[in-house]
């Protein structure tokens, strides 16, 4: 099995037995990791996909149902365990009408999620899943088998020097979206900064020099600093959802864009 079908296999294992693992015990962090593995596998067939244009696409359509709803619970579990905590404290302060407001919020939420999970294990067990799931494995299976394709055509040598040219423009495709303070560019800074700093890590083996490591640790100081504002407009736009709380959606909204303290 060639260079890149095993990493497209590693990113596959670790998103399946992650999503197992969390079938079966419901622990956030097993979702979390089955994510991770997900978007490893998508930045990774993003990455190398012009060494195989001719070939059929990944085949993830049958997935969708159950990748939408991982996304829709990992988000309630980042607002409910990282974003909201931060700001319980400074709406509520010592006022008990306000400590109860804010937790009858929380409540729904937390309802919200424990019904996103049962979905997510029922999408799982699927007939129509478990087809998307072997058929995603056989697709990368016989990636090598396409011929005339670059990939099969390439040397380990030639794949080394295309991996670091590839990863370099990247790169300063993800400088220039800094560059910008709107929205959508933040949010596609974030996007190329974890797009990079998941195939860094996939290569840390293979590459050497300073530039790798510098590089690594701007996308990871990146992803987290963009991070924290889109996931807290992530919880303002959760909590606006419900309906019945629009000061709390209100105060969120306006510290969303504030510093961290």
């Amino acid at each position: 099995m060639q260079r890149v079908q095993l990493i497209l296999r590693g990113h596959w294992g670790h998103f399946y037995s992650y999503l197992y693992k969390f079938c079966e015990s419901g622990e956030s962090d097993h979702l979390h990791q089955a994510r991770i593995g997900w978007r490893r596998l998508k930045s990774a067939l993003h990455f190398f996909e012009p060494l195989y244009r001719n070939v059929s696409p990944f085949p993830a359509r049958a997935l969708r149902p159950l990748l939408d709803q991982i996304g829709k619970v990992r988000d309630v579990d980042v607002a409910l365990e990282e974003t909201l905590p931060a700001c319980r404290e400074l709406y509520a302060g010592d006022c008990p009408r306000r400590r109860v407001h804010w937790d009858s919020m929380l409540t729904v939420l937390r309802e919200q999620r424990e019904q996103g999970r049962l979905a997510i294990s029922e999408a799982f067990h699927q007939a129509q899943t478990h087809e998307g799931m072997r058929n995603a494995v056989q697709w990368i299976d016989a990636l090598h088998t396409h011929s005339g394709t670059a990939l099969c055509e390439m040397t380990a040598e030639a794949l080394s020097v295309w991996t670091d040219h590839r990863l370099r423009r990247l790169y300063q495709k993800m400088v220039r979206c800094c560059d910008s303070h709107e929205l959508k560019r933040q949010h596609q800074a974030r996007l190329l900064a974890k797009q990079l700093r998941y195939l860094l890590e996939s290569f840390q083996n293979e590459l050497s020099g300073r530039w790798p490591r510098e590089t690594l640790k701007r996308a990871k100081a990146l992803q987290a600093q963009i991070g924290l504002r889109l996931d807290r407009r992530r919880a303002y736009e959760l909590v606006q959802a419900l309906r019945d709380y629009p000061d709390l959606a209100d105060f969120i909204h306006k510290r969303q864009n504030s510093p961290e303290k």
